[in-house]
């Protein structure tokens, strides 16, 4: 969509803006169907050491299902194109429960992607959300499979990410060995956000452009979504936010338990403890709540709550369920 000497003005705006961290990453979404080498040139030589490949499943059939065409050629002519320029870190996206998919159609779409060799693999649920995102209007739900055949789907690509020696990292990431996000992790400082998991520790992520996400301790701001009212926003000098949403003090205590489920499947309750110092009556009802509804799912000590190791693909349902139960929980 951007032309070469724009996003080259573009790039060098953003150099001229942001001083690079030690260990910085600069990660960019990668199209293989319509990106040049031109625009992975201009990317790489402006710091960009790592790209992200979004192949859901290269079955035509489930293809033809989601309106998606992206054959395996040219993900590994993409693939093969920035290696050669240097890019020194790849990762890759492949989504379950989609139109049409089987548990032998994923099996072969995770081959194909090993075969390319990614440090970093997303095996992520595809979220059928018509009223959000349009373009699945078009797509037949008669094709979705069941969520037991999702949940094997899922597994049939685990199990190959596994024994091929990946590390699972988090409710759906799987990296190499000795990526740093496996010592992020083991030491406790794994992250959860809008682009899955990360060990950057900063307590703010500044979103910049047209509808990007802003998140603070005290909440959420997103900027405008239309690129015409962005634009006159930051022209006038004001800031881009149009909407936001401010988090209670129990929400902020949810949220800290949620990405603690998410990152590490546990809830350290003196962690808790020490950075909310008021909010022991209020988590011990969370946990009181947890234990009614999925007590033979749970390990709990008295520090700690933490779902057991054969649970752990119940995360996003347990967070869903803290949700609730903060939400009818009346407040500390």
């Amino acid at each position: 969509m951007i032309r070469p000497a724009q996003m080259e003005r573009l790039l060098e705006a953003i150099d001229a803006a942001f001083v690079k961290a030690d260990g910085y990453d600069c990660s960019v979404e990668i199209d293989p169907v319509q990106v040049s080498v031109p625009a992975l040139e201009n990317l790489i030589s402006h710091g960009m050491n790592r790209a992200r490949i979004g192949v859901q499943d290269f079955d035509p059939v489930v293809q033809s299902a989601i309106g998606r065409v992206q054959t395996f050629e040219q993900t590994f002519e993409a693939v093969r194109t920035l290696k050669k320029l240097g890019l020194p870190n790849l990762d890759m996206e492949l989504l379950y429960g989609l139109p049409k998919q089987s548990a032998s159609s994923i099996a072969e779409t995770a081959q194909q992607v090993l075969a390319l060799d990614p440090d970093r693999v997303a095996v992520c649920e595809y979220s059928h959300v018509p009223n959000l995102a349009k373009r699945q209007i078009m797509i037949d739900t008669r094709g979705l499979p069941s969520a037991e055949d999702a949940f094997l789907n899922a597994e049939v690509a685990r199990h190959m990410l596994l024994t091929d020696g990946y590390e699972p990292v988090g409710i759906d990431h799987f990296v190499k060995p000795g990526d740093r996000l496996i010592k992020a992790r083991d030491t406790r400082t794994l992250r959860r956000d809008f682009e899955g998991y990360s060990d950057n520790a900063s307590y703010a992520l500044i979103g910049i452009g047209a509808s990007a996400i802003s998140r603070f301790p005290q909440g959420y701001v997103q900027n405008a979504s239309a690129t015409s009212i962005y634009r006159k926003l930051v022209r006038q000098g004001s800031l881009a936010g149009n909407r936001g949403y401010e988090l209670t003090r129990n929400e902020q205590v949810v949220a800290c338990i949620i990405e603690m489920l998410m990152c590490r499947f546990e809830i350290d309750f003196d962690a808790v403890h020490r950075q909310f110092p008021h909010s022991a009556d209020f988590v011990d009802k969370l946990a009181d709540g947890l234990r009614k509804v999925y007590k033979t799912h749970l390990k709990i000590s008295q520090n700690r709550l933490a779902i057991k190791k054969r649970s752990h693909p119940l995360a996003r349902m347990v967070c869903n369920t803290l949700d609730q139960l903060a939400g009818s929980t009346s407040a500390c």
